[in-house]
This record gives structure tokens, sequence and C-alpha cells, in this order.
């Protein structure tokens, strides 16, 4: 899993330590700038499922809409169902960010591992760069000689 996310201009470390007096299975600290996933998740799918969550927390509080949202539950609940959503649909349609001319990559320079997720000129986004991205993010995928093949 990765160690950094930047969010807008804010850099999160991403650690994983046991939550589960919490009973939760992540949270995001403003304050620290951190996010923490529990160790007691067992799937990659789940743990990126929540790190997606977190994220998106951090997207709707950075954008000073936590209000707009009616209550805790359904903000959750909303939360819940885009970071399954969009999780999916990343890893179901890897060209997806090229399409929308962003991409998530870790830049060459970049020596602290911070992955930059932001939008981009069109022009400038490479299917390679979008792919080095998710791989980052999501892992390899399952079957790499499939990939790129069509019925």
């Amino acid at each position: 899993m990765i160690k950094k996310v930047k969010i807008g201009p804010i850099v999160y470390d991403i650690d994983e330590r046991d939550l589960s007096d919490a009973e939760i299975g992540g949270i995001i600290r403003y304050k620290s700038s951190t996010i923490s996933i529990d160790t007691n998740i067992r799937t990659i799918e789940s743990k990126r499922q929540v790190l997606l969550h977190e994220i998106l927390h951090g997207i709707i509080n950075q954008g000073k809409c936590e209000d707009c949202l009616v209550g805790e539950k359904e903000t959750e609940k909303l939360i819940d169902v885009l970071s399954y959503g969009l999780l999916g649909l990343i890893q179901d349609n890897p060209e997806l960010l090229e399409e929308l001319g962003g991409t998530a990559s870790f830049p060459k320079e970049s020596k602290d591992n911070v992955l930059h997720i932001k939008s981009v000129d069109p022009c400038a986004v490479t299917r390679e760069g979008v792919l080095q991205g998710l791989s980052l993010i999501m892992g390899p995928p399952e079957d790499t000689e499939a990939q790129g093949q069509t019925e």
C-alpha cells in the first residue's frame, strides 16, 4: 500500500494500525495529516476501499462541504457508495483516467514517494503513466497476459 497521498495541497501520511477498539476500518486525521487503515482488514481490496473512503472524506473536508451533507450516518453511506463504486470503476476501466484528462502518478523527481492525484492537460497524459499510477495504487492486474485482448 502507498505511504502518502496528496489531496489538493495537503500530503497525508498513510499507515496501518490496529483500530479494532474504535470499530472502524480507517480514519483520516486532518490536524496531523494522516490516514490510518486497520491492520485487521484481511484483503487488499478491502484496504483499498477503506483508503479511497478516507480520501473521499479528505476531499469533502477540503471543499468545506461536510456541512453540506445531511448527517454523519448519511455521509458515511454516501462515501461508502462512492468509494466502492469509484474503486470498481477505476479498476475495471484503467483507460478512464486518461480519457478524463487526469492521472495518478509518482513524479520521477519525487523522492518522498508521494502519490499525486491531479487533473492535467489531456495531451500530456500517457497510457503508460496512467497504468503505472494505477498499479501503484491498486497493485498489478490479476491477468497481465489477457489485458488488451478483446473478444
